[in-house]
């Protein structure tokens, strides 16, 4: 492979990565996956600061087909308090982890095929109007379509 990785490399093992506009202060996120192709959530991960209002926090991951049908919703197990900073990680290759007030939360996602048009949706039970997401960062698998010579 030499000292560099191709692109083939990168998309194999590495994933599609998208980034995804930090949404408004108190607010969730949705994200709709428009690529004409198949596609699977290897890895979505994102910062929450929560604001000074006493609230427990506990953020969560829809996966939608698109039809509109929720395929699941994956919850993050843990609650997140007052004025603090998480690092979150939804996954299909992770066990959960994390504590209630933790530094870092992480919960599994099935490993499933979407089709286009699917969506994903994070939203926070008991948001607070000063509560802010960023730093989204979304890796998938894709199916390309089309012929390929052997070995690409």
């Amino acid at each position: 492979m030499g000292d560099y990785l191709d692109a083939a490399y990168i998309q194999s093992n590495c994933g599609q990565p998208v980034s995804i506009t930090s949404p408004a202060a108190g607010a969730g996120f949705t994200y709709t996956y428009s690529v004409a192709e198949a596609w699977k959530l290897r890895c979505l991960s994102f910062q929450m600061v929560t604001d000074a209002n006493a609230a427990n926090r506990i953020v969560y991951l829809d996966i939608i087909e698109p039809g509109g049908l929720r395929i699941g919703r994956f919850s993050s197990g843990f609650t997140q308090t007052t004025a603090l900073t998480t690092i979150y990680t939804f996954s299909n290759d992770i066990a959960a982890y994390g504590a209630n007030a933790a530094a870092s939360i992480g919960a599994p996602t099935p490993n499933v095929w979407l089709h286009p048009g699917s969506k994903i949706t994070v939203g926070v039970t008991n948001v607070q109007v000063g509560d802010q997401i960023s730093t989204i960062l979304l890796t998938a698998d894709q199916v390309y379509s089309g012929n390929y010579p052997p070995g690409e």
